[in-house]
C-alpha cells in the first residue's frame, strides 16, 4: 500500500468514533434545557402554595438539579470530543456520571413500575414528563457515547450508590422516626418501609451492575475495532505514517495545552502491530510538533491577511 494511499484513508486504520461527542453535546444540551426548565416550573407551582425547602424532598427534583449539573460539566468535554474526533472525560468525571444514570434510571423505572399505577398524571404529566422519562434517555445516551479507557469495577458500582443510599436514609428519617415528610412514594402503604427501601436499594444496585457490564463490553468493543480488519498486513513504516498523520491532526486543531495523547490507542496499535510503544509515541509527538508549526503559520497568514 503506497503512502498515498494510507493519507488519504487514515481514518479508517484507526476508527476514533467521531460522531459520539456531536450525540453527546445534544444529550447534555438538551437535558440541560429540560432539567433547568422543569425544575425552575417545579418551584414555580409549589410557590403558588408557599414556598419551602420541603420541595427539594422529591428525589426527582435532587436529582434533576445533579443531571443539570454533571450535563453543564460535560458540554466543553463534548465540544473538545468535536475538535478531536474523541469524546474522553476524567476519571472523577466518569464516577459523576454513572453515579448519574443510575439516580436517573431508578426514577425511570419507578415512574413506570410505580408511579403510574396509582398516579399516571404524576408520573408523565407536566414538567415530570421530562424529570421522569426524558433527561433519563439522554443522560444515558450521553453517557454511553465517552470513552473514559478503563473499564468500572464493582467498586465503582457501589461508590456510585451512595446517592441512593443517602437519600433512602433522610427519607426513612424524616417520614419514619420525625414525621415531618408525608409518605410521598407511598414505601409505607403496601409493605412495611423496613422491605419496600431495602428492596429499592437492591433495584438500583441491580441497575448499576447491569451499565456496569454494559458500558465494559462497549469498551471491550471499541478496543477490537479500533483497527479495521483489513489493514492487519501494514507494516511497520506504514503504521508510523498513520500515527504520525493522527498526532499532526491533534497538533493541526487542537491547543496546544489541551492536546489528547491518545495513549490507550498507541497502546493498542503497538500490541497489535508489534511496534515499540515508545517508538510510536516519538512518532506521534513529532506528528504533533509539526500541526503545531502548521497552525502557527496559518494564524500568521490568516492575522497578516487582516492587518492588510
Amino acid at each position: 500500500m503506497s503512502e498515498k494511499n494510507i493519507k488519504t484513508n487514515r481514518h479508517y486504520l484507526i476508527s476514533l468514533h467521531k460522531r459520539c461527542s456531536v450525540a453527546s453535546l445534544f444529550a447534555a444540551i438538551t437535558t440541560l434545557i429540560c432539567s433547568s426548565y422543569s425544575i425552575h416550573g417545579g418551584i414555580v407551582n409549589f410557590a403558588q402554595e408557599r414556598i419551602s425547602p420541603l420541595l427539594f424532598r422529591y428525589f426527582t427534583i435532587l436529582t434533576g438539579c445533579y443531571g443539570a449539573f454533571i450535563s453543564n460539566m460535560l458540554i466543553p468535554f463534548s465540544i473538545v470530543g468535536i475538535l478531536n474526533k474523541r469524546l474522553t472525560y476524567p476519571r472523577w468525571m466518569a464516577i459523576m456520571h454513572y453515579s448519574l444514570v443510575i439516580c436517573t434510571s431508578l426514577i425511570f423505572v419507578f415512574s413506570i413500575c410505580c408511579i403510574s399505577f396509582f398516579d399516571p398524571e404524576l408520573a408523565f404529566g407536566g414538567y415530570n414528563f421530562f424529570l421522569h422519562i426524558i433527561c433519563p434517555i439522554l443522560i444515558l445516551i450521553a453517557f454511553f457515547q465517552v470513552e473514559t479507557g478503563r473499564d468500572f469495577t464493582q467498586k465503582d458500582s457501589l461508590v456510585c450508590m451512595i446517592p441512593v443510599i443517602l437519600y433512602g436514609l433522610l427519607y426513612y428519617f424524616h417520614v419514619i422516626i420525625l414525621k415531618t415528610w408525608d409518605d410521598i412514594y407511598h414505601f409505607n402503604d403496601v409493605i412495611s418501609i423496613y422491605i419496600s427501601l431495602p428492596a429499592m436499594f437492591l433495584l438500583a444496585y441491580g441497575i448499576a451492575l447491569f451499565y456496569r457490564k454494559l458500558y465494559n463490553r462497549k469498551n471491550s468493543y471499541y478496543t477490537s475495532h479500533l483497527m479495521k480488519p483489513e489493514y492487519n498486513d501494514l507494516g511497520e513504516t506504514e503504521v508510523k505514517i498513520e500515527v504520525y498523520g493522527l498526532g499532526r491532526y491533534m497538533g493541526l486543531h487542537g491547543e496546544s495545552n489541551n492536546i489528547n495523547m491518545n495513549f490507550d490507542i498507541l497502546k493498542s496499535v503497538s500490541e497489535e502491530y508489534g511496534i515499540r510503544l515508545e517508538d510510536l509515541n516519538a512518532t506521534y509527538a513529532k506528528g504533533v510538533i509539526e500541526g503545531q508549526k502548521d497552525a502557527e503559520e496559518k494564524k500568521k497568514l490568516k492575522n497578516k491577511k487582516w492587518s492588510r
